[in-house]
């Protein structure tokens, strides 16, 4: 278990393989996620995905504007 700067906790894997079942189909969703961003600027396309207690799988991408580099990420 390693402590990030901000004070949570998390688990570095050497792949998605190491995975369960319920952290595969997050990974994979963030990871499809991906194909709905938008990134001209940057190049670097975001995926995101929140899992709730209810089972449902929430996703989310970034879309990069003429604003760029000032917008809201699709971590947030």
């Amino acid at each position: 278990m390693n402590t990030g700067s901000s004070g949570f906790e998390y688990i570095t894997y050497d792949n998605a393989d190491a995975l369960d079942k319920a952290d595969k189909d997050l990974f994979n969703a963030a990871i499809k996620a991906t194909e709905n961003s938008s990134a001209p600027y940057s190049g670097l396309r975001v995926g995101a995905a929140m899992l709730f207690d209810d089972g449902t799988i929430v996703t989310g991408s970034n879309f990069e504007n003429g604003a760029y580099p000032v917008g809201v990420c699709a971590e947030r």
